[in-house]
């Protein structure tokens, strides 16, 4: 039987969950298209319970954001009132991350309003940055916290942190255009972009920082632009001093080889950085790849 055929036959009230079960297999099935068709059937039936349509409605404007049709969620976000107040502070985080990814800076901080949650806090920090505010989105990310979001947003933030804190500039708009690139999936535009913002820093000032974010963004596209990572973690292992960027660039670096396929050259540079940066925090991760990498070396 087909998802939604038992939401057909059911009685009310029992057809408004049958409908909203049917939803949730249209989303785990892939068919986005066929779960909002369901969702708003369900959102529009008078008869169907409050909670029932106050879910149905959150989950429309979900799919409408996933979508990319940014536009219309945040309409219907702001004239629905079925939208339970948390949900919809989720919601407009959601849409603030979704416009930041379009680029819509502008649309962001308007949907974002006054959210004064750890969230929310987290989320304008990313705006702040990306306008090229560096001490206010510093600020921002330390007052979310460590625990806003999920593990990956909160790991997104720390590396962000770590970088800020390399850089004694309250302002740097080239630097905020740069990482917006990243964050828009232009990964091309974001390796140039870094490159030029890290020629206006010095050694002391970041500059290795910006250029190990610059490789890692080079190394996963093209094998020319990995050509160009590699080159770039070279230089930060170079000029990078004692500073937490050199050995991260290193690991870096033998990680790509490793996909290279070139797994020697991999584990000297492992041996390298184990040895070089005892202190380093990215050593417990060096030995695992090291032990990888020779394990994946045939015996003789």
């Amino acid at each position: 039987m087909r998802p939604s055929r038992y939401g057909e036959m059911a009685p009310e009230p029992e057809a408004a969950r049958a409908w909203a079960d049917a939803a949730r297999a249209f989303v785990e099935a892939g068919d986005r298209a066929a779960a909002r068709d369901v969702l708003e059937r369900v959102a529009r039936d008078s008869s169907a319970p409050p909670d029932v349509q106050q879910l149905a409605q959150s989950a429309v404007v979900e799919a409408l954001i996933d979508g990319g049709q940014l536009d219309e969620a945040a309409r219907q976000l702001a004239s629905d009132g079925r939208v339970s107040p948390d949900d919809r502070a989720g919601l407009s985080r959601r849409l603030a991350r979704a416009r930041l990814r379009a680029g819509d800076l502008d649309g962001a901080e308007a949907v974002l309003a006054r959210d004064s949650s750890v969230e929310g806090l987290a989320v304008a920090g990313w705006i702040a940055l990306y306008r090229g505010r560096l001490k206010r989105a510093q600020e921002l990310f330390q007052a979310a916290g460590p625990y806003a979001g999920d593990r990956r947003d909160a790991t997104e933030r720390t590396e962000m942190l770590a970088l800020l804190q390399q850089v004694p500039l309250d302002s740097f708009a080239e630097l905020g255009a740069a990482l917006l690139s990243v964050a828009r999936g232009d990964s091309a535009g974001a390796v140039a972009a870094l490159s030029r913002a890290a020629n206006r820093l010095g050694p002391a000032g970041g500059r290795p920082d910006v250029l190990l974010v610059a490789g890692r963004t080079a190394g996963r596209l093209g094998p020319e632009q990995q050509r160009a990572a590699l080159a770039l973690f070279d230089e930060v292992v170079r000029t990078g001093g004692q500073g937490a960027a050199a050995p991260a660039a290193e690991l870096e670096w033998a990680r790509l080889l490793v996909r290279q396929g070139q797994t020697s050259d991999a584990i000297q540079h492992l041996e390298h950085l184990i040895l070089s940066y005892p202190g380093s925090a990215v050593v417990p991760e060096a030995r695992r790849e090291l032990e990888r990498a020779k394990g994946a070396i045939p015996k003789s």
